[in-house]
């Protein structure tokens, strides 16, 4: 066999290892991102894994079967992501805007874009019990499809009633 054939069979066989070989094991390609549009309740754990560009384990983030993800970069508003995960489904989606919160009309669409992909045809039914708090954070509470199955929360900046610093959203709320 001759010397250049040798190499090229080298390097065919290295291109086969880190190329294909980790996607049929299961390993994330550090280079896949995640849109944010992307996020919604029940995706699998899988997805998160598989975009180590844009989402992380956190730090002290796996507790029995409960594990959490948190954004690398800012959406288009400067919100980082909290996903909440348990058996390997997200039953919870935190946004957390800290510089710059941001209108509430923004927050409600983005709210109800993490509702599971099935459901994302909403009416004003499926907005019950709106709560105000007159604390210096007020909040709004919004139940979708019954109260045991998904609350969602606008947490509001400090002494404003529109603009908004934190959506939070739980599946089965009692169970977190």
């Amino acid at each position: 066999m001759s010397i250049k054939l040798s190499i090229t069979l080298i390097a065919f066989e290295l291109i086969i290892v880190f190329f294909c070989l980790p996607s049929t094991l299961g390993i994330a390609n550090p280079k896949t991102k995640l849109a944010f549009n992307d996020i919604h309740m029940g995706m699998s754990e899988i997805k998160l894994k598989q975009a180590g560009k844009s989402f992380v384990l956190s730090s002290g983030g796996t507790f029995g079967n409960k594990s959490q993800y948190q954004s690398l970069e800012y959406d288009s508003d400067n919100g980082v992501y909290v996903v909440h995960l348990k058996a390997g489904k997200c039953f919870g989606i935190e946004v957390i805007y800290q510089k710059s919160p941001i209108p509430k009309a923004i927050a409600l669409k983005r709210l109800h874009g993490f509702l599971p992909v099935q459901s994302n045809l909403l009416n004003e039914s499926d907005e019950l019990e709106l709560v105000n708090s007159k604390s210096q954070s007020p909040a709004e509470t919004y139940y979708y499809f019954g109260k045991s199955n998904y609350n969602g929360i606008l947490l509001f900046a400090r002494h404003s009633n529109h603009l908004v610093s934190k959506i939070s959203l739980w599946h089965n709320p009692n169970d977190r």
